[in-house]
This record gives C-alpha cells, structure tokens and sequence, in this order.
C-alpha cells in the first residue's frame, strides 16, 4: 500500500483528490481519485495500443508536474498515489517512442512481453529499484523482457517433456533469450536422449559455438560437442583439426583441457550404457595421461566415472578402474589425498554389498 509517512488519514484524504483537480482531462489516463492497485492492470486493458502507451506517458508527467507544481514537491512524495503513477511512468517512459523501427519493440510478441510484465505485482517496481544511473535501461529492460519469455516458455516446456512440440518450446525459449545456457541445455539433452541423426547434431553444435563464441567456457562445450558428432561420422580429418583449434584457442590451460575433451568421449559411452565401450576409452584416456596425474584427472575423469558405475550398478567396472588410484601421488593430509580414500571405500562398499547384482561391461 505504500508508505504514508507522517501524513496521517486526513492528509492522506485531501491528497486523494490533487491529480483531478490539476487535470480533468487526464481522467481516462489517471483514475480521479488516484485508485492504485498494486499492478494498475485497468490502466493496460484501457490502453492496448503502443501508441496509447506513448500519449499516456506525456499525459500522466504533464499531470504529475501540475500537481507537484501545486501542492510541493514534498508533500506529492509522501502521495501513495503520486508515487505509483510516477513509477509508472517511468515503466512507460523506458518504452520507445519509435517503436515501429525497434529491434525489439517493434516485434509485436516482445510488446506483449512488456505489458506483461508491467501487470506483474512487483517485478517493474523491483527493476525500477535496481537500475543505476550508469545502465542503459532500455536495454535492461528488453533484457528482461526476453528472460520473461523465455522463462514463460521453459515453464511450458517442462510440463509437456513427453510431448510431440517439447524440443520447439525449448528452442523458442532460447531464440528468446539466446545468452541464457539452460534452453540449449535442454535441447542438446533432447538430441542426444532421443538419437537424433549425428548431422542435426552437428548444426545445433556449431549454433551454440556461433552463439557462445565470445564465452571461452561455452565455446569450448560447444567445440567439444561438435568433436563428438564429428568422430561418429567418421570425419577424421576435421576431428583432429578441431581438436587442434580447442588446445590452441586455450593455450593456458593445454593440458587440462585435453583431459576434458578426451574425457567427454568416455562419459558418452557411459551415457549410452556402451561399458566395454566406456572401459577401452578409460583405459586410453590413462595411458595418456597417467604420468602427470593430478587432481584434475581425478576430479575430471576418475571419481565421477568411477561414482557413475557405482550408481549404475556396473561394480566390476568401478573396481578395475579404482586400479588407476595408484597413480596419484597425493600428499598425505590434502583433500585430494582425502577424496581418493572416500572413493576407494565407495568402491570396496560397493563390492560387498553387490552379491548377485555384480556384473562387469556388457
């Protein structure tokens, strides 16, 4: 409702009736007795035109600036009223007025993006509150209007995952909003749950390397996702010059991210439930890297593989990879050193309790 201050009932009473004094003819754009509601939703069913938007705006700062004119500055800062239709004003003011040449505005689903959020109770307050002079609030604000409809859209998404029209929503979702990572998480779940063909693959992961180009994290799951498709259609050639691009692209960390890309090929295997497939990767993978194992092979490759057959029941497979624990040299005391023993004790639980469920790769 608002914080009245020291006014009291009676100011708040004589207060109630400035903006209808100062201008009648703004009675269609500012109820006369300054009714405000939380969201104002009257105001936007009256108004549904963008360019009623625009009129509405001049009208209610011509009438705000009467009535501060009129009664002080102080006393219309202490107005519930005054200041709700201030706030809306600004919500109004950060809408173009040439909005049928805007990038974004001039979509007329992103329109309706705005007003919907308008009609939240208390998201535009909260947006208003948490923009500083130095941003660029329209900008903000289209910002905020995509991850509106994006979210809106996911929501939908989820409550149809079994649906014929789930992977459109998803990706709707993230043309919505394309910086936001989970849509196209989603959507690379879905492709690979749902044994795509490897070339739909291959145009959704350059999509996401084109579209996370300037974030060298996403960028190089993208690449790596790209490498996948690229070695199951057996192209070879542009496999190996991809992997060469990521390691030189990533100079700083050469090693450790070739622990990640070879990695990723094991836990494919494992999310396909190819086990011997799995095992002969692994075994590769520590061939390769074993002389200079450290935490991050272990963290990046050894525990969660080992944790994934654990929990996929596959005890064989965790114990002849806890053979490879004995390449790390971890000093005595240290988490990594710490981690290690966990896992082992995992692994030997495991075995004991497996009975007649232990089986090895099939």
């Amino acid at each position: 409702m608002g914080n009245m201050g020291q006014m009291g009932r009676m100011g708040h009473m004589a207060a109630v009736f400035v903006l209808a004094a100062v201008m009648p003819c703004a009675a269609q754009q500012i109820p006369s007795r300054l009714k405000w509601e939380g969201r104002n939703v009257a105001w936007w069913e009256k108004n549904e035109t963008p360019e009623s938007w625009v009129r509405g705006a001049v009208r209610i700062e011509n009438t705000l600036l009467a009535a501060q004119k009129k009664h002080g500055m102080e006393k219309m800062m202490r107005n519930r009223g005054f200041i709700s239709w201030m706030l809306h004003l600004r919500w109004l003011k950060l809408f173009p007025a040439d909005w049928q040449q805007h990038h974004f505005f001039g979509d007329p689903v992103n329109r309706r993006a705005y007003v919907a959020v308008a009609c939240e109770k208390e998201l535009p307050a909260l947006f208003l509150a948490a923009l500083a002079p130095e941003d660029d609030d329209r900008a903000a604000l289209e910002i905020l209007c995509r991850i509106y409809r994006s979210h809106l859209i996911l929501q939908w998404a989820r409550m149809n995952e079994e649906s014929d029209f789930y992977r459109e929503a998803v990706v709707l979702a993230r043309k919505a909003m394309p910086s936001a990572i989970r849509p196209w998480e989603l959507e690379a779940a879905w492709l690979s749950s749902n044994k795509t063909p490897p070339e739909e693959r291959r145009v959704f992961w350059n999509a996401w390397i084109k579209n996370f180009r300037q974030n060298k994290d996403l960028k190089v799951r993208g690449q790596i996702g790209l490498l996948r498709v690229l070695e199951e259609l057996g192209a070879k050639r542009d496999a190996e010059k991809l992997e060469k691009q990521i390691i030189t692209e990533n100079r700083s960390s050469r090693f450790d991210l070739g622990i990640r890309i070879a990695s990723e090929a094991v836990f494919e295997r494992l999310q396909r439930h190819q086990w011997r497939e799995a095992e002969k990767e692994l075994e590769n993978v520590m061939r390769r890297f074993r002389q200079k194992a450290g935490g991050h092979l272990f963290y990046a490759l050894v525990q969660p593989y080992v944790t994934i057959c654990i929990q996929e029941r596959q005890t064989a497979m965790a114990l002849k990879a806890s053979g490879h624990l004995r390449h790390f040299n971890a000093r005595k005391g240290t988490m990594l050193d710490s981690d290690i023993s966990q896992l082992r004790a995992r692994v030997t639980a495991a075995a004991r309790g497996v009975g007649k469920t232990g089986r090895g790769g099939t």
